[in-house]
């Protein structure tokens, strides 16, 4: 069995993390760039009921991938054994399986999501977009050491490579389709790129492995990483899949216009949590609990200072963006990015990301996600009643504000249970919460 490198032999934390939040701010600005360019290609090719039933399709899709999340590379990112042959290929023996399975039950709800929305051309979408989580299934556990070791250009070269591919893929058959097909297929195309792409790093040789040992691991680790990605669909998903039924499927192909450009920074901003902070947060168990603060504090205030940066400026620009650059039609889709993006300054603001997990403590993070689904679903049905009851335009724009206001909800119990593992900084989530709130209340005085 080989051994992990000596730690001497890599680079220090402080190189590492600098290097990866370069690389991962890199890829990210490439990548919104050009899903941005995309997206304005294939809105130009197609009405916006395309986009509102491609919006259902990925929320199924998601929402399938992530009940049978079980934690693998969390637990490569974590186990004393992920750099071991065997570790890695009962991993990976494991993911393939699951991918299969993903596909099958996704062609399982095919039909009922079909009866359910009132779409039938759903049972046809479902079954054809399953395809790319089998196809997924076989990409490289390189994607996971380089994670592991904090090298994100794997991972930043590999997604781009296959997002870029993708979406060209989308971008030829709107042409000549003009049709959700175009989505679906460029979706597979995607996912496939990935899986071929991903081998081109690392030099690990994969075969089909089944090590106790390793099955157990992932499966302790796995044990609060599926409930906790259960209620994670409802707080992620949750808005898509009741707006889903509430509103018209061109209405919500707009929204979904809206909310994924004010999204951009949501993804960067998770892409670095997954990639820096939480390999951070892992290493830095070891230090003293005011080193450690003082390290996450300065990172904190660098990732979210940048990102609410970020937000802000798209809430300022996004009305000259779809006026500019969209069919007419679009053009309400800026209302619904301003309230996303004011939303995703108090998630952004106040979130610690996977800072549970790298102190071992998944049930915790379990409790907090069950706390944070609480609050988002509570919010969401006292903004359909208030927009209901007073007659506000149309309802579904409460459960949208009920979104954006839900991490003003929990944060009283979020920041009480960072506080007790020494994690909470008041002073960084002051950082978006008054800018952002002040914002809201001058404009709903003026």
């Amino acid at each position: 069995m080989s051994k992990p490198a000596p730690e001497s032999s890599t680079p220090s934390l402080r190189k590492k993390v600098v290097s990866g939040t370069a690389w991962n701010v890199g890829g990210q600005v490439v990548a919104q760039l050009w899903r941005l360019f995309a997206n304005l290609v294939i809105a130009q090719l197609v009405a916006p009921w395309v986009f509102g039933l491609m919006l259902i399709v990925t929320v199924v899709m998601i929402t399938v991938q992530m009940l049978s999340d079980v934690g693998l590379r969390d637990t490569v990112i974590h186990n004393s054994r992920g750099d071991e042959p065997d570790f890695l290929n009962t991993v990976w023996t494991i993911q393939i399986i699951r991918g299969f399975v993903l596909w099958g039950i996704v062609a399982a709800a095919a039909l009922p999501c079909a009866w359910i929305y009132d779409k039938p051309i759903l049972a046809l979408l479902l079954p054809a977009v399953g395809v790319s989580a089998a196809l997924r299934g076989f990409c490289s556990v390189s994607m996971f050491t380089a994670d592991r070791h904090i090298l994100p250009h794997w991972t930043v070269i590999t997604t781009l490579g296959s997002s870029i591919g993708g979406s060209i893929v989308s971008i030829v058959i709107a042409y000549f389709r003009r049709d959700v097909w175009a989505l679906v297929i460029g979706q597979v195309v995607g996912n496939a790129l990935f899986s071929i792409i991903s081998y081109r790093f690392g030099n690990h040789r994969h075969r089909l492995t089944w090590d106790k040992d390793a099955a157990a691991a992932v499966s302790s680790f796995g044990r609060w990483v599926i409930p906790s990605s259960t209620l994670t669909i409802l707080l992620q998903r949750g808005e898509p899949i009741v707006l889903g039924g509430l509103m018209p499927l061109g209405v919500l192909g707009i929204y979904s216009q809206g909310a994924n450009l004010a999204k951009m920074w949501l993804t960067v901003y998770l892409q670095l949590t997954r990639s820096v902070m939480q390999p951070v947060y892992s290493k830095l168990r070891k230090d003293s609990i005011q080193d450690a603060r003082s390290k996450v504090r300065k990172l904190r205030f660098a990732i979210c200072g940048a990102c609410i940066a970020g937000i802000w400026v798209m809430i300022g620009l996004c009305y000259w963006f779809f006026d500019l650059l969209y069919k007419d039609v679009y053009l309400d889709a800026y209302v619904y990015c301003q309230i996303v993006s004011f939303g995703l300054t108090l998630r952004v603001a106040t979130d610690m990301g996977p800072v549970f997990q790298a102190h071992g403590l998944a049930h915790r993070h379990f409790w907090l996600v069950a706390v944070r689904v609480a609050a988002t679903v509570l919010a969401m049905f006292l903004g359909y009643v208030f927009y209901d009851a007073f007659g506000l335009t149309e309802a579904y724009f409460g459960v949208v504000w009920g979104v954006a206001l839900a991490p003003i909800v929990y944060y009283p119990v979020q920041s009480y249970m960072y506080r007790q593992i020494h994690m909470w900084f008041p002073d960084v989530d002051t950082l978006g919460m008054v800018p952002a709130v002040a914002l809201v209340a001058g404009a709903l005085i003026l």
